[in-house]
């Protein structure tokens, strides 16, 4: 007698809408990349930027925290792109909403990305880095997508939390 075998299930996909050359959300799919089960749940970056080489902060800041992120699917940003997500993460200036309301998701989320403070591009790419993987670590941990080899502590931001005094003090 054959033995039926279970498949597992597929992995969720979550979509990071980018907007601008900014990266934030091409940080955002590499980090989720880093974090996340890729059999539980894998990222997308849809988004009209070229990706990693174009971005060279934002490819810095990665690489400083041991992200690698030349493994990041960039598609175009499409309606029927955006159908097929589990979650839509939409960041800053890229929500479009004629994208979205294309297609209704129970799960989207807006996440505000303000416009960071500091003395110099770099230290205003670490703000925004450190605020989206904060993000992405929740993200991951909320919804048990997290690789098993990534506890909650590997997860946080190692950085200290920067306040608006103190960034104004940059």
């Amino acid at each position: 007698m054959k033995k039926k075998t279970e498949r597992a299930p597929a992995p969720h996909t979550v979509v990071f809408v980018g907007g601008g050359a900014a990266g934030d959300a091409w940080m955002a799919a590499a980090l989720f990349s880093m974090l996340a089960d890729p059999h539980r749940a894998r990222p997308i970056l849809a988004a009209k930027i070229p990706a990693p080489r174009a971005l060279s902060l934002a490819a810095e800041v990665l690489r400083e925290s041991g992200c690698d992120a030349e493994g990041v699917v960039v598609r175009e940003p499409t309606a029927a792109l955006v159908a097929t997500a589990d979650v839509v993460v939409t960041m800053g200036n890229s929500f479009r909403r004629e994208l979205l309301a294309a297609t209704p998701h129970e799960r989207r989320e807006h996440w505000l990305v303000p416009e960071a403070l500091g003395s110099s591009p770099a230290e205003r790419t670490r703000y925004v880095f450190d605020l989206i993987r904060s993000r992405v670590a929740m993200l991951v941990l909320m919804e048990g997508w997290k690789r098993p080899d990534i506890s909650r502590e590997t997860a946080r931001v190692t950085r200290g939390r920067r306040t608006v005094e103190a960034l104004a003090s940059l």
